[in-house]
C-alpha cells in the first residue's frame, strides 16, 4: 500500500496535512533480522506475511541519520512560524523503546536554538517554558506539583495554572527538561527497563517583536507514551524472544497500558474524523482535550512516527505506519498569524489594527480583480460566438489570435491561484479584450455599411 502524495507548503488560511516523518532507530540485539527497507520518503516491509506493504511519507529517516537531520526535514518550518504568531505542535508516536523520549528531547533542543537565532536576528525574543504530564487521564505539572493545571473552554480552548519558567538560552531549556523528567511517571515493561507511563507535553510560549508589534505563539513538543497493545503478564514470565520479561507491578503496568492505549485511541479516533471531514470529538480523553487547539486549527501539527527495524516488532511498526497514514489523511484549515498589541501600547495597537485592515482590503481587491478577469474571459468568448454567426473572418482571426495569447498565457495561471493574480496583467487583459470588442464592433459596422451600399446600387439598378 502506498499512502497518497500530500501538498507541499500551501498559503495560510487554507487547508493544510499534517506533516509526517517516520524514523527508524538504530538496530539492537533483540530487534531480529532486518523487517524494513527506507528511502527519501517510503519506507517497505521486507519480511513477513505483509512484505512488499510500501508507506509513502513527506520524510523517512534511516537508522544512519541524526535527530539534526530529522529536525531540519520535520521540524524546522514549524518551528519558524512562532517568530511570526504562527503556533506549532510537534509529536512523537510509537512503541515503548523505538526512541520517541531520544527523539523529543533533541527535538526540544534544537527549537529552543532555532528560536532565539531568528527571533535575535529579527529584533528580540521571550520565552517561557511549562511542561506538563497526561497519566492516568489526570494532567499534572512536572515543575511544580502545587499547580492546579486546567483546560478550559471560554472564551476560547487553553491551559491554564500551569508553572512557567523564563528561558534565557538553550541551556537553560535543558535545565528545565531534566527537571522535568525526574517527575515523570516511569516504570518497568518487557520493552525497557524505564519506560514512561505518560504522556509529556513541553509547551514553549514565543513573543518577538516585529515593527512594533507583538506576536505571541506556543510550540507544544509531545513525548507520547508506548503505544504498544497491554497485555497482562506474570512476574517472572519470559518473552517470545527468550528475554526475562521487565516487569515490576504487572497489574500496575497492565492498567496504566489501559489508560495510554484509551488517550492513543482517542487521538486516533480524532485523525480519522478529520480525515473523513468529520466534527471531531475531543472530549474522548485529557490528551486530545489538550491538543484541541492544535487540531482544530491554531497550530501547524508534525508528526514524527518512531519505529523498530527488526523483524521481532513488526506488528507493532505496522500500527505505527499505520497510524502515520491515517494522519497524513487529516487536514488542517490553518488559522492566520494572530497580531497581539500590548495593551499599555496605543500606537502598536492601532498599526496592528492598520495592517488587519490593509490585509484585508488588498484581499478584496485582489478577489475582484480576479472575478473581472473571469468576466473579460467569458465576454471574449461571447464575441468570438458572435463574429462566428456574422461570418466575419477578419474578426473571428482577431479574436482567436488575441485569446490564444491571453487566455493561454494569463487567464490559466489566474485560474490556478486567483489570490495571487497580478493587476498588471488584469488591467493587460481587460484592455485587451475590450480592444477586441471595439474592433468586432467597428467591423460590423464597416460590414453594415458594405451590405447598405450593395443595397442601394442594386436598388438604382433595377429603377433603370
Amino acid at each position: 500500500m502506498t499512502t497518497p502524495a500530500k501538498q507541499t507548503k500551501q498559503e495560510e488560511g487554507e487547508e493544510e496535512s499534517v506533516l509526517v516523518c517516520v524514523r527508524v532507530r538504530p538496530a539492537g540485539g533483540a530487534d531480529g533480522e532486518a523487517g524494513w527497507t527506507v528511502d527519501q520518503t517510503t519506507i517497505t516491509q521486507a519480511a513477513g506475511k505483509h512484505s512488499g506493504e510500501r508507506y509513502r511519507f513527506d520524510a523517512v529517516c534511516g537508522t544512519d541519520v541524526h535527530t539534526e537531520q530529522v529536525y531540519e526535514r520535520s521540524c524546522r518550518e514549524v518551528v519558524g512560524g512562532l517568530l511570526v504568531g504562527r503556533s506549532g505542535t510537534i509529536v512523537a508516536y510509537g512503541q515503548t523503546a523505538s526512541g520517541k523520549t531520544h527523539t523529543t528531547q533533541g527535538v526540544m533542543r534544537l527549537a529552543c536554538e532555532q528560536v532565539f537565532d531568528e527571533g535575535t536576528a529579527e529584533g528580540g525574543v521571550r520565552v517561557w517554558a511549562s511542561y506538563l504530564e497526561v497519566y492516568d487521564e489526570k494532567l499534572t505539572d512536572l515543575l511544580d506539583a502545587r499547580s492546579s493545571v486546567q483546560v478550559k473552554d471560554k472564551p476560547v480552548v487553553r491551559v491554564t495554572g500551569a508553572h512557567e519558567v523564563r528561558i534565557g538560552s538553550p541551556n537553560a531549556l535543558d535545565a528545565v527538561v531534566n527537571r522535568g523528567e525526574r517527575n515523570r511517571k516511569r516504570g518497568a515493561t518487557r520493552l525497557n527497563a524505564k519506560s514512561s507511563r505518560s504522556h509529556a507535553v513541553l509547551r514553549l510560549r514565543v513573543e518577538t517583536d516585529v515593527r512594533g508589534v507583538r506576536f505571541e505563539a506556543t510550540l507544544c513538543v509531545v513525548d507520547l507514551a508506548g503505544s504498544e497493545k497491554p497485555k497482562r503478564r506474570k512476574s517472572g514470565e519470559h518473552s517470545q524472544n527468550g528475554q526475562r520479561a521487565w516487569v515490576s507491578a504487572p497489574e500496575t503496568r497492565f492498567h496504566e497500558g489501559v489508560g495510554i492505549n484509551k488517550s492513543l485511541s482517542a487521538l486516533n479516533h480524532v485523525l480519522r474524523q478529520m480525515g473523513d471531514r468529520l466534527k471531531p470529538s475531543f472530549r474522548n480523553a485529557t490528551l486530545t482535550r489538550l491538543l484541541q487547539p492544535t487540531l482544530q486549527g491554531r497550530a501547524k501539527l508534525a508528526l514524527i512516527c518512531c519505529v523498530a527495524p527488526g523483524t521481532a516488532q513488526l506488528e507493532e511498526t505496522r500500527r505505527t505506519l499505520q497510524f502515520g497514514r491515517r494522519a497524513a489523511r487529516a487536514s488542517i484549515r490553518i488559522v492566520p498569524n494572530t497580531v497581539v498589541p500590548k495593551k499599555s501600547d496605543p500606537e502598536a495597537a492601532a498599526r496592528a489594527e492598520r495592517l488587519e485592515r490593509e490585509n484585508l482590503q488588498l484581499a478584496r481587491a485582489v478577489a475582484a480583480q480576479a472575478a473581472k478577469l473571469e468576466e473579460k474571459a467569458r465576454r471574449i468568448k461571447t464575441l468570438e460566438k458572435l463574429a462566428l454567426s456574422v461570418g466575419d473572418a477578419d474578426a473571428i482571426a482577431e479574436l482567436k489570435r488575441r485569446r490564444r495569447r491571453t487566455t493561454g498565457n494569463v487567464l490559466r495561471d489566474e485560474r490556478e491561484k486567483p489570490p495571487r493574480a497580478s493587476l498588471d496583467a488584469v488591467g493587460a487583459l481587460c484592455r485587451r479584450a475590450e480592444a477586441a470588442e471595439a474592433a468586432l464592433k467597428q467591423n460590423a459596422s464597416d460590414g453594415a455599411a458594405r451590405m447598405k451600399t450593395t443595397e442601394d446600387a442594386l436598388a438604382r439598378g433595377a429603377g433603370r
